[in-house]
């Protein structure tokens, strides 16, 4: 047993001196963007990447980074909208009542043409904030942050933050 323990120890000591190898996948900057307001997220799709401000997106193209198109909620019901994945020509954006509690939350659908909203899935009275959602093999995987400040809620702090996977039908 000594001696197994000895070998992996050595083993893993030549991979540290020689670095261990490179799985991960390296990033590239192809452009940089200066835009007038970038708050909390940005979804992409072939084309376009959608800015995610709390109470509203802007649409701009990739190629120069131009404004098309821009949704600004007008009914004050959104209040923090965190994050967006697109998913066909969906655009997803996580939205929470943060940093109110109890913690609400809601994923909000816009049309990626038009920037219309089209639609809500409410997750009601969660244990969390939704601040990233995204859909992987036919199942939604959705993440709700606990946080340890004045948005803590029930003595939960940020270890509580959850990573739920739901069907495709919630």
């Amino acid at each position: 047993m000594r001696l197994v323990q000895a070998i992996t120890t050595i083993f893993f000591g030549l991979l540290l001196l020689d670095g261990l190898p490179s799985y991960g996948q390296r990033a590239k900057e192809l452009q940089r963007f200066q835009l007038a307001q970038v708050q909390q997220g940005v979804a992409v799709d072939a084309s376009y990447f959608y800015v995610v401000n709390n109470h509203s997106l802007t649409k701009h193209l990739k190629s120069g980074g131009k404004q098309v198109a821009v949704w600004q909620d007008t009914t004050g019901l959104l209040k923090h909208m965190n994050s967006g994945v697109v998913i066909g020509k969906k655009l997803y954006c996580t939205h929470s009542n943060y940093p109110d509690v109890p913690m609400a939350s809601s994923l909000e659908i816009f049309d990626t043409r038009t920037l219309r909203h089209i639609g809500t899935h409410s997750f009601g009275l969660f244990p969390g904030s939704v601040t990233w959602a995204d859909f992987h093999q036919g199942h939604w995987w959705v993440a709700f942050a606990n946080y340890s400040d004045k948005a803590s809620a029930e003595g939960r702090d940020n270890r509580w933050t959850t990573l739920v996977k739901f069907t495709k039908s919630w």
